[in-house]
């Protein structure tokens, strides 16, 4: 079953949220945690932490970007 398209933005939110907070809380946690200390903990609370906040942003920033992209790409059809 696949979700309707009305939740789009949404489901584009959650999906760019759980993986960009993963990637940054990770690199981040391992940049900043000091040698001997468990890093699977920390990053897991760093994540939590930072997954709703991104979640946000990205629910408020993302109509913005798009009409700035839209400023600074030709139209036509996309070259995937």
């Amino acid at each position: 079953m696949r979700i309707p398209a009305r939740f789009h933005r949404m489901v584009y939110a959650v999906v760019m949220s759980v993986s960009m907070s993963l990637i940054v809380s990770a690199v981040l946690t391992w940049l900043h945690l000091p040698t001997g200390v468990a890093f699977v903990p920390q990053w897991l609370a760093a994540f939590v932490t930072a997954c709703p906040v991104v979640f946000v942003s990205i629910l408020v920033v993302s109509p913005w970007v798009e009409r700035v992209v839209a400023l600074l790409v030709q139209p036509g059809s996309p070259s995937r």
